[in-house]
């Protein structure tokens, strides 16, 4: 196992136990902090696209996975504003107020002696004037007391204050909310648990490849499909620059042949539907030419895409483009 793996596991785990605190109300600053740990460690999607991978091909874990994303989820979308409503600053703040009482204890006694000082100063005065030399001395020497004990606190002062400024600096680089963005995160994974999982657990429908007469008929076709009677201006040649992305994430091979598949060796169609909608989305064809788009792609990329490209059938699937290809440069 590796540690990816792992760590994608136990911040799963984690989290779910830092939104039952909340929901318990019993939220901390060490859990805030813990929080903005997962957060970092889970915008790196390319990292844990690939400990997600990892999890379903290697492990017998992607259900209790499953069910551990589905439950942060659900518990942030039931209490919402619940979530929506914690004062991340002041619990931050609050982690501060040890060290700011200190400060102003050290910053109230130098200004209590200065305050001595000022009037120590005021008797030496007198006693100067009054030419009472042994009182004048007396004061003087008591000034000179304060001076020191005055030196010595703002000493003090300054190291807690030094202290003080340090700690909330720390504190606030967590201050910020954030259960609104890892939940939307979570989802995100979810999402890419779901579209790895094989296709007996899609709730879309894929029809079989229904015969090789007509594989003939769709090849015979497709040969008189050019590629500017389709595509829009230079998107054809965008399509080029993603088939080199597909190639290297093995759905093509060099050769321009579908080779995505399932566990049950069968070939991945949805796949390929959710990459045709991306670039539908992205408006790389001419309208109303869903007919050729389809024996297009199946004469080019030597697979039967049958009825799955209809609008009904991919209707589910619209959006999917930008979790299972969300790095493509569509």
């Amino acid at each position: 196992m590796s540690k990816e793996y792992l760590s994608f596991i136990d911040n799963t785990e984690q989290l779910l136990e830092i939104y039952k605190i909340v929901v318990s109300q019993k939220f901390s600053f060490e859990n805030q902090k813990n929080i903005h740990k997962i957060f970092a460690e889970c915008k790196d999607k390319t990292k844990n696209n690939t400990s997600i991978i990892e999890i379903i091909e290697t492990t017998k874990m992607v259900s209790g996975l499953k069910k551990s994303l589905s439950e942060i989820i659900n518990i942030y979308n039931n209490n919402q504003n619940l979530f929506e409503k914690i004062n991340t600053y002041s619990i931050c703040y609050q982690e501060t107020l040890l060290e700011k009482e200190e400060c102003s204890k050290y910053h109230e006694e130098v200004e209590t002696l200065k305050i001595k000082q000022r009037k120590n100063s005021n008797y030496a005065d007198s006693a100067w004037y009054g030419r009472n030399e042994k009182e004048y001395e007396r004061y003087m020497q008591i000034d000179k007391e304060l001076e020191s004990e005055i030196k010595r606190m703002s000493i003090e002062e300054k190291m807690f204050d030094k202290i003080y400024n340090d700690k909330r600096e720390y504190v606030m680089q967590y201050r910020k909310n954030i259960f609104s963005d890892i939940t939307e995160l979570i989802n995100f994974y979810l999402n890419v648990l779901d579209n790895y999982l094989p296709i007996e657990k899609e709730n879309v429908p894929i029809s079989e490849p229904e015969s090789e007469e007509l594989e003939k008929t769709i090849s015979e076709e497709t040969q008189t499909i050019e590629p500017d009677t389709i595509f829009r201006t230079k998107m054809y040649e965008k399509l080029q620059t993603l088939e080199q992305r597909l190639i290297k994430d093995n759905y093509l091979n060099e050769n321009l042949h579908w080779i995505s598949v399932h566990k049950n060796k069968r070939p991945d169609i949805q796949r390929l539907v959710i990459f045709l909608i991306g670039l539908v989305e992205n408006n790389y064809f001419l309208p109303n030419k869903d007919t050729e788009i389809k024996t297009f792609f199946e004469f080019r990329y030597h697979t039967e895409i049958g009825q799955n490209f209809e609008r009904k059938r991919r209707e589910p699937l619209v959006n999917k483009h930008k979790v299972v290809f969300y790095d493509y440069p569509f």
